[in-house]
C-alpha cells in the first residue's frame, strides 16, 4: 500500500488489532476443524546437517521445495544396482502459527516419509518413527509459540534397515528416500473428533462405518464416532450424524447427547436405516456422505465429513468374490506407486492418473502391491469403481524372529486397517508380507490384529501361507497360485509374467522392444488370463504389473518392464487387451468406455503377420488402403470373454489400416494405423489426468513429446533427442536430463507448477531436423473444497444506513440500504488479510442485493470492509473455512 492508503487505512488496522484481542477467544471457541496444507516453502539438504533440528540453524543456503518431494531425480531408464540414492536428508519449514490456533489443538500429519524418521519442533524432539509407507501424528499444540518463528525440522534415513518392513535389503521395488507425500496441520476445538491413527484404539478412534445388514430394500448404517474433551471442565457432547448423498440431499439423521468429563473420550455408536439404498459397486459406484457434527452443548465445535459406498460382501470358494449377491469376474492389475523420473513423489493427479487409466482399460481389480499407499488412489477406486486389495509393508523376507520387525508388521496390519477401512472400495486384506511363508504363530498374530480392528462378516484377510489362518488363500502362479487348495476361497495375486522365464523372460517387453515385444508381451497375458478363468475356484487374479518399474536390479539391469503401461504410464499393446475384456454395453459418463477396436500393429515394412486386433464388438471389419480384407468373428481362445480378431494379409502394402468395430451389423468403434514417413515434425501433449493443474508447487503434468511425420502418424522408432523449454510458471522436470532422447518415439518429461503462481505454462519442444511442437496448459490457483463464511464477528463504524452482510453457502450475499439504491453510483467490498495484505476487491452496482464468491479464496482470517457512496463500514472479521 501506498502512505495515503495506509493512512486511510491506519485506524482501521488499530481497530482490527483491538477487535482481535476481543474477539480471540470468541474465534477459537467458535471455530470448526480446520484442515490445511502445509506442503509449500520447505527447506531442503541432501545428506547430514549438524545441529539442523535447532530452530537458530541457519539454513538460507538449502534448497526451496514444496511436497512431494524426491531426494534425488533418477533416470528412467536403468539405476544400475539399486543405484539410486541412499542415506540421509533434511527438511525444515518456519512458521508462524495464525492467531486462531490459540486455544486449539493442532497436529501435524506426515503422510508417509522414507523410512526412518526423526522430527523436532523448535528444537525440542516429537517423535521417532520407524516405517516408510506410513502416515504418523505429532501433536503441536503445546509446543507452538505464538507472535515468533516455529521451525519443523525431520530427518530422514532411507537406507536398509532390517527392522522396518518390508525389511528385505534388495526388494521388488525401490525405496526412494524424500517427503514423498503431503503433509498436512490439523487444528481442532478442544472437544473433537480424534484421527482413528492417533487415537490408536482397537477397533476405533475417528470415525467408522460399518453395514451390519443390506439389501436393495434397507440397509443398516452404524457409525461408530470417537470424541475426546481436552478442556477442563466437562462436556455435554451432542453428536448429530447426517447421511447425504454425493449432490448433499439429507437422506437420514440420528442425534445422541453423552456427558464426557475432563480429559476423558467416548465412543458413540449409532444405527441408521437407509430405505431403498444406491448400493456401492465397480459398475454402479454409488456414493454418500456421513457428516459428523460435535456440538458442545448448543455451540458447534467440529465436523468431519466422510465419504462412504453401501455394499456388500461375500466370498466361496463356489461363487467367487460378490458384490451385492452377484459374482465379479476381475480383470485384475498389481499397482506399484513409483513413476519415472520422480520415484514415489508422485502429486495427487499422478494417483488419479493411474486409477483413470485403469477404468478406461477396463480394470476392476486393483492389488496394492506391495504396501500401504496413498488414500488418494483409494478415493478414485471410490469414485470410478474399482475394488482394492490393501497390503501391509512386505516382499519375501523372513524376519519372523526379530521381535522389532514382527511389532512394526502388526503395526502396519493395524495402520492399514485404520487408514482404509471406510473406502466401500477395498474388499480385501493382505495383512501378511508377500510371498514370505511366515510360520503359523506369526500368522495368527497378523490375523488376530486384523479381526480386532474390523471385526464382523465383511473383513476378508489374504495372503500366501499354508497355516488356513487367513480367510483366503492367495499366490503367485510361479510360487503355485493355479494349484488348488482343498476348501479354501482362492485366488491368483500374480500371473502373466514370471512364468514366461523368469526375471529375464518373454514378459519383459517395454515399448522399445516395438511391435513384435509388445505382442508376445500380450499374448502372454492372454494367455495367463485365460488358464486362471478357466479354474472355477479361482475368485479373483491380477496381473503382474500394471506400470513398468524399478526393482530386481541385480537381474535385469533396474526396470522391470511387464507392464501393461511403460513408466510414463504409455500404453502398450497389452492395454488394449485388458480394455477389449470391458463390457460394451457397459458405459460410463466422460470415460472412455463401451465399444472399442484396436489393431495392434505399427504397419511398417516389419509388421508381423497375420494381423492382430483386440476388440469387444461381435465382428470386426479389416480395410487395407478401402480394400475390405475380411469381417470377421474373434478367435476360440477358451475362457477369455472377448477373444483377439485374426486376419490374414498375405502381403505388406505400405498404406491404411482401417478396422471397424461392429455390433448388430452396425460400426460402433473405428480405429485407424497409417504407415509412418520419416520424422517431420514433433506433436506435445500436457496430459493432466482429466483434473485441473493445481499451482501448488508440486503437481505436474506429464509431457508426451511423439516423433512424427508429416501427417501426424508417430514414428515408433524414433529416438531423437528432444529439448524441452517452458515459458509461464513452469519448471520442466526430467531424471533423464534435458535434452530427452525418445523412447519408441515419445520424448517424456513432466512440467511442474510453481507455488501459488497460477496462470498459462507454455512447453516447447525442440529436436535437430525437426519442426518443433508447441502445448499449453493453466495453472489454477489452489483449490478449497468449497469455501464457506461461516462466522463474522464485526464492529460498525459509520452510522445508519448499514450495509448488511449475510452468509450464503460459499458466497457472501451484500444487501444494500434500500433507501440508497439507485442514488448511489458505485462501491467496493475489500477483502484483508489480517496482516493488511488486500487480497479480493468486488465492485458493487446499483442493485439492492450483490453477490459475491467466496470460491478459491483460502481458508483464513481476513478483514472486511464495504464503502458505498458516502458510507463506509467495518471493522468485520470474516473467518473462511475449506
Amino acid at each position: 500500500m501506498n502512505q495515503r492508503t495506509l493512512k486511510k487505512w491506519g485506524k482501521a488496522w488499530l481497530a482490527i488489532g483491538l477487535l482481535l484481542c476481543c474477539i480471540t477467544t470468541a474465534v477459537a471457541q467458535n471455530f470448526p476443524r480446520r484442515d490445511l496444507p502445509f506442503y509449500y516453502n520447505w527447506k531442503f539438504k541432501r545428506g547430514d546437517a549438524s545441529g539442523a533440528e535447532q530452530a537458530s540453524y541457519n539454513d538460507n543456503s538449502w534448497d526451496h521445495v514444496c511436497l512431494p518431494h524426491m531426494v534425488k531425480l533418477e533416470s528412467s531408464v536403468s539405476h544400475g544396482d539399486y543405484e539410486y540414492y541412499h542415506g540421509n536428508c533434511w527438511y525444515r519449514k518456519s512458521f508462524k502459527p495464525d492467531p486462531y490456533f490459540k486455544d486449539k489443538k493442532v497436529f501435524i500429519e506426515f503422510e508417509a516419509a522414507m523410512q526412518q524418521s526423526e522430527v523436532w519442533i523448535n528444537g525440542t524432539k516429537k517423535l521417532s518413527f520407524l516405517g516408510g509407507y506410513s502416515p504418523f501424528t505429532i501433536d503441536i499444540t503445546d509446543d507452538l509459540e505464538f507472535d515468533k518463528t516455529n521451525v519443523i525440522a525431520i530427518k530422514l534415513n532411507n537406507n536398509h534397515n532390517s527392522d522396518v518392513p518390508p525389511g528385505n535389503p534388495k526388494p521388488d521395488f525401490y525405496y526412494y528416500g524424500g517427503l514423498y507425500r503431503y503433509v498436512n496441520i490439523h487444528v481442532m476445538d478442544k472437544l473433537h473428533i480424534t484421527d482413528a491413527l492417533y487415537a490408536n484404539k482397537v477397533a476405533g478412534g475417528g470415525i467408522f462405518v460399518t453395514y451390519p445388514s443390506v439389501s436393495t430394500s434397507s440397509a443398516t448404517v452404524q457409525v461408530k464416532t470417537h470424541v475426546k474433551n481436552e478442556y477442563s471442565a466437562t462436556k455435554s457432547c451432542k453428536l448429530k450424524t447426517t447421511i447425504l448423498t454425493k449432490s448433499g440431499q439429507e437422506v437420514k439423521n440420528t442425534t445422541t447427547t453423552i456427558n464426557i468429563p475432563a480429559g476423558k473420550d467416548t465412543t458413540f455408536t449409532q444405527s441408521l436405516t437407509v430405505s431403498s439404498p444406491k448400493l456401492w459397486h465397480p459398475d454402479s459406484p454409488n456414493l454418500y456422505v456421513v457428516k459428523s457434527e460435535v456440538f458442545d452443548d448448543t455451540r458447534p465445535a467440529d465436523i468431519v465429513k466422510t465419504t462412504i459406498g453401501i455394499r456388500k460382501l461375500e466370498f466361496s470358494r463356489a461363487n467367487g468374490m460378490q458384490i451385492n449377491g452377484k459374482r465379479l469376474k476381475t480383470i485384475g492389475v498389481n499397482r506399484h506407486q513409483d513413476w519415472g523420473c520422480i520415484g514415489n513423489a508422485v502429486p495427487l493427479s499422478g494417483h488419479y492418473r493411474d486409477a483413470l487409466l485403469m477404468k478406461k482399460a477396463g480394470v476392476n481389480f486393483v492389488r496394492l502391491s506391495h504396501y500401504i499407499q496413498h488414500p488418494a488412489f483409494l478415493d478414485a477406486c471410490d469414485k470410478l469403481g474399482m475394488v482394492v486389495q490393501a497390503c501391509i509393508p512386505g516382499w519375501q523376507y523372513k524376519g519372523f524372529s526379530n521381535s522389532t520387525w514382527v511389532n512394526n508388521s502388526e503395526r502396519d496390519v493395524r495402520t492399514m486397517i485404520r487408514y482404509y477401512r471406510n473406502h466401500p472400495c477395498v474388499v480385501m486384506w493382505e495383512a501378511i508380507h508377500n510371498e514370505s511363508h511366515p510360520p503359523a504363530d506369526f500368522s495368527n498374530k497378523m490375523q488376530k490384529a486384523a479381526k480386532e480392528e474390523f471385526a464382523g462378516s465383511q473383513m476378508f484377510t489374504c495372503g500366501q501361507e499354508s497355516n488356513k489362518v487367513m480367510d483366503i488363500y492367495q499366490a503367485a502362479v510361479q510360487q503355485g497360485g493355479r494349484k488348488p487348495k482343498t476348501g479354501r476361497v482362492q485366488g491368483i495375486s500374480e500371473f502373466g509374467h514370471w512364468e514366461y522365464g523368469g526375471f529375464t523372460g518373454t514378459s519383459n517387453q517395454p515399448r522399445s522392444a516395438g511391435e513384435k515385444g509388445m505382442l508376445k508381451l500380450a499374448w502372454n497375458q492372454t494367455d495367463a488370463m485365460s488358464k486362471n478363468h478357466g479354474l472355477k475356484w479361482c475368485s479373483f487374479d491380477a496381473v503382474w504389473v500394471w506400470n513398468d518399474y524399478f526393482g530386481f536390479a541385480q537381474y535385469v539391469n533396474s526396470l522391470c518392464s511387464g507392464g501393461v503401461v511403460d513408466i510414463f504410464r504409455i500404453p502398450k499393446f497389452s492395454y488394449y487387451f485388458f480394455q477389449s475384456q470391458r463390457d460394451p454395453k457397459h458405459i460410463i459418463p466422460n470415460i472412455n468406455s463401451g465399444p472399442m477396436v484396436f489393431i495392434a500393429s505399427h504397419w511398417k515394412s516389419d509388421a508381423t503377420l497375420p494381423v492382430r486386433v483386440y476388440s469387444n464388438c461381435e465382428k470386426v471389419s479389416l480395410y487395407l488402403n478401402d480394400k475390405l480384407i475380411s469381417t470377421n468373428t474373434p478367435g476360440n481362445f477358451a475362457n477369455i470373454t472377448h477373444p483377439h480378431f485374426t486376419f490374414k494379409i498375405d502381403n505388406y502394402e505400405a498404406g491404411t489400416l482401417k478396422a471397424d468395430g461392429l455390433i448388430n451389423n452396425q460400426v460402433v468403434a473405428t480405429h485407424i494405423v497409417k504407415t509412418p514417413q520419416s520424422a517431420a515434425k514433433i506433436s506435445v501433449v500436457l496430459d493432466t489426468a482429466d483434473m485441473n493443474l493445481r499451482a501448488d508447487g508440486s503437481d505436474l503434468a506429464v509431457i508426451y513429446a511423439s516423433i512424427t511425420d508429416n501427417a501426424g502418424t508417430m514414428v515408433p522408432d524414433a529416438k531423437n533427442a528432444v529439448t524441452f523449454s517452458v515459458s509461464g510458471p513452469g519448471t520442466i522436470i526430467s531424471g533423464d536430463g534435458n535434452p530427452v532422447d525418445a523412447v519408441a518415439g515419445i520424448a517424456s518429461a513432466y512440467v511442474q507448477t510453481k507455488f501459488n503462481t497460477p496462470g498459462k505454462i507454455t512447453v516447447t519442444a525442440t529436436a535437430s531436423g525437426l519442426s518443433q511442437g508447441v502445448a499449453s496448459v493453466t495453472a489454477n490457483p489452489i483449490p478449497d473444497t468449497g469455501a464457506t463464511a461461516i462466522h463474522m464477528h464485526y464492529r460498525e463504524q459509520s452510522a445508519s444506513p448499514q450495509v448488511t452482510i449475510r452468509q450464503l453457502g460459499s458466497k457472501i450475499l451484500l444487501v444494500l440500504p434500500r433507501q440508497q439504491t439507485g442514488k448511489l453510483k458505485h462501491g467496493t467490498f475489500h477483502l484483508f488479510t489480517i496482516q493488511g495484505k488486500r487480497v479480493r476487491t468486488w465492485h458493487l452496482g446499483k442493485r439492492q442485493k450483490t453477490v459475491v464468491s467466496l470460491e478459491n479464496l483460502a481458508s483464513g482470517m481476513y478483514y472486511a470492509r464495504v464503502k458505498y457512496g458516502a458510507y463506509s463500514q467495518g471493522t468485520k472479521i470474516l473467518l473462511v473455512e475449506k
